[in-house]
């Protein structure tokens, strides 16, 4: 599995996202497991309602997003439920050309959750996306002296107080990322 972190307002995500939606034609659908089969998708990570806004104050409970290619169908699977009935699982399991994309965001007007971009896939394409998804989101990030690199937006409103999260908006301050002036 590869995946890297970044923490980013959505004035940070959005020159990125642009650049890799303008190589790639893209299409993102929320992972997790669903009770209908059918599920909404976006051309643009930048019509994602709420993109930059975090769900909960803890980073693993934020929305996380499969990306794959526009001219791919995305398999959706059945997950049959031990209690009986069958939910529907939006992953990389059965969709090889593709990577995830958590955009962590703001949780109320203290926290700045962090992000990932992540894949398990071993397909070049795969590859390529991640790689290219990588590289543009972050260009003009700033590098911190943890695995955290920080938009530009992100290290202005650090300097107003807000905290830069790494996994949850309880841990001690000892451990919110550091944006170096």
């Amino acid at each position: 599995m590869s995946q890297v972190f970044f923490v980013a307002t959505k004035a940070d995500l959005k020159p990125g996202i642009e650049a890799v939606e303008k190589l790639h034609s893209l299409q993102y659908l929320k992972c997790g497991l669903f009770p209908h089969e059918r599920q909404q998708s976006w051309k643009s990570a930048l019509n994602i309602p709420k993109l930059g806004v975090a769900a909960d104050g803890s980073r693993t409970r934020c929305d996380c997003f499969l990306v794959l290619p526009k001219d791919r169908v995305p398999v959706i699977r059945p997950v049959p439920q031990h209690r009986g009935g069958t939910l529907y699982a939006v992953d990389q399991l059965h969709n090889p050309v593709s990577i995830t994309f958590e955009p962590g965001g703001m949780w109320t007007d203290k926290f700045l959750l962090s992000g990932n971009i992540g894949t398990v896939c071993s397909d070049e394409a795969a590859k390529a996306l991640y790689r290219d998804f990588c590289r543009l989101l972050r260009k003009d990030f700033q590098k911190t002296s943890g695995r955290y690199p920080v938009g530009p937006e992100a290290a202005r409103i650090a300097a107003t107080g807000v905290r830069l999260i790494s996994m949850h908006s309880e841990e001690d301050p000892t451990y919110d990322i550091r944006v170096s002036v």
